[in-house]
């Protein structure tokens, strides 16, 4: 398995986030990985936001604190977001 790196960040509360719920996806987004790669293509080409938050494809649950949030490295607000820490992480084998 290969070794995966937990990234910890921060950022001014201030800072633009678009966010889409389970209620803005297909209902079968999870086997959709065509739509879902386009839909995050479309945010980054747009510069609209320097995050977005997507429901975790783990835990698909409306309301979860489980959610993942992308960084559009290339929007100019980007540079607020510093990185605090950098951790191992090994993801549980049950869900493999």
């Amino acid at each position: 398995m290969p070794a995966l790196m937990m990234v910890r960040y921060d950022g001014p509360d201030d800072l633009g986030v678009e966010t889409l719920g389970l209620s803005d996806l297909p209902a079968d987004w999870r086997r959709q990985e065509v739509w879902t790669q386009q839909r995050g293509d479309q945010w980054h080409a747009s510069l609209a936001t320097p995050l977005l938050r997507v429901p975790s494809a783990i835990v698909p649950v409306d309301q979860s604190p489980d959610v993942n949030i992308l960084i559009n490295h290339t929007h100019k607000g980007a540079a607020r977001i510093s990185v605090i820490s950098v951790e191992p992480f090994v993801l549980d084998p049950r869900l493999l």
